[in-house]
């Protein structure tokens, strides 16, 4: 298809929370992507559903999206899910269109006072807006027809994306009017949905996948970075053998090699020994992940510190002094999560079989346990483990 028309004139209109800034339009590695954004927003409208795991680069496509719906002069509406307001009604949506609904809310006339009415149930910026999310079926249905008629109201002056992101944490409310407009798009609007791997909310896969097979939705899964690509991340100054071991360490996830390629030029080793610091970004947001699993879990990845790369959950269970069906189920929730991809893949089908702890080996225990005497004390044991073994 052409290029859309642009419409209108003026600054597009900001959401009430900002695009974060890339610090440069330009990404390595990501010209298959960019094609896909680029076809999406020339058809004007669609659903374009962005997943990755942390750091994989999921927020700076966004940014490269924004760039180019502004050079269309149209208008990105963001907004996004927090970990510890998911119980917060329609906190998502609000959080995206708050500001443009309230403008439409000065002159009703634009969009029908019976639009607003329904539209002040849930956006307390509204004149009479108090907030309270509906209960009934039929008030959710036309809230939801309502947020349809304010995003293709906008439609008609400009392009329009809307972007949603982290719905890993999105409340249900927000979920639910997603889903509906997965289902109705609205003409004009470019809905972009942005979540980490593996976490993709039940409510709203199935929308998705039979958006997917019906042409409606693109699904973009953003994949680590090659070798070459870091080299180009690297640039010229440094030789093949460090970015090699760069890309190795970091697993080609962009966050974590610019971190890394960021602690080299600073004097840091490419490959240094087991106990040499990590950059304090990566080690902040490994540790932050890892805060949200269970104990049992956290036990698990202090084995993987010490045993290596793979071993099998038995070995694991013997490590931490637990059977294997604990280990397991440890397994289990830590795969459910995908916090595995802190750690590196496994190459394999079966993730069960092997767990790799790359990053943790090669770069140090991390954040993974803070007590030496703990971590000396998981080393004796498989020590142990392997004499027997042997």
């Amino acid at each position: 298809m052409s290029p859309p028309v642009s419409r209108g004139s003026g600054r597009p209109t900001t959401s009430a929370r900002p695009v974060p800034s890339a610090g440069t339009s330009r990404l390595t590695g990501r010209e298959r992507e960019l094609s896909v954004v680029e076809q999406v927003l020339d058809g004007r409208s669609g659903c374009l559903t962005i997943v990755g795991e942390p750091g994989i680069g999921k927020t700076r496509l966004t940014e490269a999206l924004r760039e180019r719906v502004e050079a269309r002069e149209g208008v990105v509406l963001r907004g996004g899910g927090a970990e510890f307001e998911g119980d917060v009604a329609f906190g998502v949506i609000v959080d995206a269109l708050d500001r443009s609904v309230a403008a439409l809310g000065n002159e009703p006339g634009r969009i029908g006072a019976a639009t607003v009415a329904e539209l002040a149930r849930v956006f307390s910026a509204l004149p009479g807006g108090h907030g309270p999310a509906p209960g009934l079926d039929a008030e959710r249905f036309r809230l939801h027809h309502a947020v349809r008629a304010v995003l293709e109201h906008l439609a008609a002056e400009r392009p329009v994306a809307l972007v949603l992101d982290d719905l890993q944490w999105a409340d249900a409310a927000s979920l639910e009017l997603v889903g509906h407009l997965v289902v109705r798009p609205p003409e004009g609007v470019v809905l972009v949905l942005v979540c980490r791997t593996g976490r993709l909310p039940a409510r709203l896969e199935a929308a998705l996948l039979a958006g997917v097979r019906e042409g409606g939705v693109t699904l973009l899964e953003l994949g680590p970075l090659s070798e070459a690509d870091a080299r180009e991340l690297a640039g010229p100054t440094l030789d093949a053998a460090t970015v090699r071991a760069l890309h190795r360490d970091s697993g080609g996830n962009p966050f974590y090699l610019e971190q890394l390629l960021r602690g080299v030029r600073a004097g840091a080793p490419a490959a240094g020994p087991v106990d040499a610091p990590l950059p304090q970004r990566v080690e902040a947001t490994i540790a932050c992940e890892l805060s949200r699993l269970s104990r049992p879990v956290r036990r698990l990845l202090d084995a993987a510190a010490v045993a290596g790369e793979r071993f099998e959950p038995g070995v694991a269970a013997e490590i931490v002094g637990t059977d294997d069906e604990q280990a397991l189920a440890a397994v289990d929730e830590l795969l459910a999560r995908h916090a595995g991809e802190l750690l590196g893949r496994t190459g394999t089908d079966d993730p069960v079989d092997a767990i790799v702890a790359q990053s943790a080996a090669r770069r140090g225990n991390m954040v993974l346990t803070s007590d030496p005497e703990d971590m000396q004390r998981l080393a004796d044991d498989l020590e142990s483990i392997l004499v027997r073994a042997i």
